[in-house]
C-alpha cells in the first residue's frame, strides 16, 4: 500500500510540476506582452496591436488561478500539516518570504530609477509590506498557506474548510477594492485545490480510462468555453469572474494534458500509432 501511495504521489508531483510550469510560461508571456499601454512589447505599438492585447487578456482569466489551485493541492498532498508552528514559518520563511524581501526592494528601486521618481527608505519598506506590482501574488499565497495550515492544525474537515473559504471569499467581495479582497478572493483557488486533492485518485482513473478521442473532444470543448467567456464577460467589470470560471477549467484541462500525456510516453504502442 505504501509503494502505491507513493508511486500515485510522484505521479501527481510531475502533474503539478506540469501545470506549474505552464501556468509560470503563460506569466511571463502576458509581462512580455504587457497588461496595458504602458507595459511589455505593447509600448513598441503606438497602435496597440489588438492581438497582442487580447491573447494578453485571455492568459489572464486563467494562469494564476491555475497556479493556485496547483499549490493548494500541493499543501494538501505533501505537506506535513502535523508540523509545529515553528518549523512551518521556518519552511514558508525559506521558500516565500525570503523571495519576496529579497527581490521587492530591488524590484522597487529598478523601477523607480527606471522612471525618474525619487524614493525614501520608508517607501522601499512599503513595497515589501504592502503588494508591490508583480509581488501582490506572493502575498496572498502567504495568506492561503498560512490560513490552510492553522485550519488543518486544528481541525480535520475539508468541507469545512472549503465551505470557510467561500465565507471569507464572499466577505471579501463585499470588501472589493480593500487589501483584504486580495487576500480573500485568490484563496478560493488554493482552497479549491485542498478540497479537490481528496479526489484526485478516483479522477485520474477515470481520465486514464477515457480514449483519446474522448480527452481532445474535452480538451476542445474546455478551451471553447473559455474563449466565450473571455469573449462575453467584460474583463473590465467581471475579470474575477472569468478568472473563477476560466481558472477551473483550464486546470483541469491542464492535469487532464499532464495524465495523458504521461501515459502516451509509458504506453509505446500509442506513441507508434500516432506516429503513423
Amino acid at each position: 500500500m505504501m509503494n502505491t501511495d507513493a508511486k500515485s504521489k510522484a505521479k501527481l508531483s510531475q502533474s503539478l510540476y506540469f501545470i506549474r510550469g505552464v501556468s509560470i510560461v503563460l506569466v511571463v508571456i502576458g509581462h512580455v506582452i504587457g497588461y496595458d499601454k504602458t507595459y511589455g512589447m505593447r509600448q513598441a505599438y503606438s497602435s496597440d496591436l489588438f492581438v497582442l492585447g487580447w491573447i494578453c487578456d485571455f492568459i489572464n482569466t486563467f494562469h494564476m488561478p491555475t497556479f493556485f489551485i496547483a499549490s493548494g493541492i500541493s499543501f494538501a498532498i505533501f505537506s506535513n500539516k502535523h508540523a509545529g508552528y515553528i518549523k512551518f514559518a521556518r519552511s514558508k520563511f525559506e521558500k516565500l518570504l525570503i523571495p519576496l524581501i529579497f527581490w521587492s526592494p530591488i524590484y522597487f528601486v529598478f523601477q523607480s530609477l527606471s522612471k525618474g521618481k525619487s524614493f525614501s527608505f520608508f517607501e522601499v519598506i512599503h513595497s515589501v509590506l504592502y503588494p508591490h506590482e508583480i509581488f501582490w501574488f506572493l502575498h496572498a499565497l502567504i495568506f492561503a498557506t498560512l490560513f490552510s495550515f492553522v485550519y488543518f492544525k486544528n481541525f480535520k474537515s475539508q468541507a469545512i474548510y472549503f465551505f470557510l473559504s467561500i465565507i471569507i471569499f464572499a466577505i471579501g467581495v463585499c470588501l472589493r477594492g480593500s487589501m483584504i479582497y486580495l487576500y480573500f478572493f485568490w484563496n478560493i483557488f488554493y482552497a479549491f485545490g485542498v478540497f479537490v486533492s481528496y479526489y484526485l485518485s478516483s479522477l485520474s482513473l477515470k481520465v486514464e480510462e477515457l480514449t483519446l478521442k474522448i480527452k481532445f473532444i474535452s480538451a476542445i470543448s474546455g478551451i471553447t468555453i473559455m474563449l466565450v467567456t473571455k469573449y462575453f464577460i467584460p474583463l473590465h467589470d467581471a475579470l474575477d469572474l472569468s478568472r473563477i470560471i476560466n481558472g477551473i477549467i483550464a486546470f483541469i484541462i491542464m492535469y487532464m494534458i499532464a495524465i495523458s500525456w504521461k501515459i502516451m510516453i509509458e504506453d509505446k504502442h500509442i506513441v507508434n500509432k500516432l506516429a503513423k
